[in-house]
């Protein structure tokens, strides 16, 4: 039985997308409408996979966090202050932090603000002085999991649905770094 929170998105481009949001799907006589929006598992997908709106939600869940911690911080130690950081904000930076490459530059720089504010509160740097984050940058955060996934599946073969889409690069002729078996073949794709 289908429930009346059920919604059907469509991936498509811009233009495509819009022209379904009129029309419905039935699944067992309930009609369920098109979005240009949806949750799941707490990730905002659009229909055109941009991820803008998950990115936005992100920061400005993170940036609450952080406000409530800047609340409280000068009752706490720096040791107190980087857990509650660690598991209140990172922990947000980092979920699903595999989706974006390939997210405009902006929005990553958005991310990183909240990651070097994050920084200011913990250590206790004032906001009119430059901070480097004492974290991975957010471009080396989301490299670090994909390569560290990769790895694992490379070395487990586990989960099988991952194992079988990487692939080692071998080269049509022989080349120094044909020894490489930790080179990738990436697979080309569109959308």
């Amino acid at each position: 039985m289908i429930d009346d929170k059920s919604e059907a998105i469509l991936f498509a481009l811009k233009g495509l997308a819009n022209e379904h949001l009129t029309k419905s799907i039935k699944i067992d006589d309930t009609p369920i409408n098109f979005v240009l929006m949806l949750r799941d598992l707490g990730v905002t997908l659009d229909s055109s996979l941009s991820f803008n709106q998950h990115l936005m939600n992100t920061c400005r869940s993170a940036f609450l966090e952080l406000r409530r911690i800047g609340l409280i911080c000068k009752n706490l130690t720096v040791d107190a202050a980087k857990t509650s950081v660690c598991s209140l904000v990172l922990s947000r930076l980092d979920y699903c932090n595999s989706i974006l490459p390939g997210s405009p530059k902006c929005l990553i720089q958005n991310l990183q603000k909240v990651q070097n504010t994050a920084a200011r509160i913990t250590l206790k740097i004032p906001g009119t002085e430059h901070t480097t984050s004492h974290w991975l940058p957010i471009p080396s955060r989301t490299a670090y999991k994909i390569d560290s996934l990769c790895y694992t599946v490379m070395t487990t073969a586990y989960p099988k649905y991952l194992s079988d889409v990487l692939n080692v690069y071998t080269p049509s002729r022989l080349l120094r770094s044909s020894l490489d078996l930790n080179i990738l073949n990436i697979a080309t794709a569109k959308t």
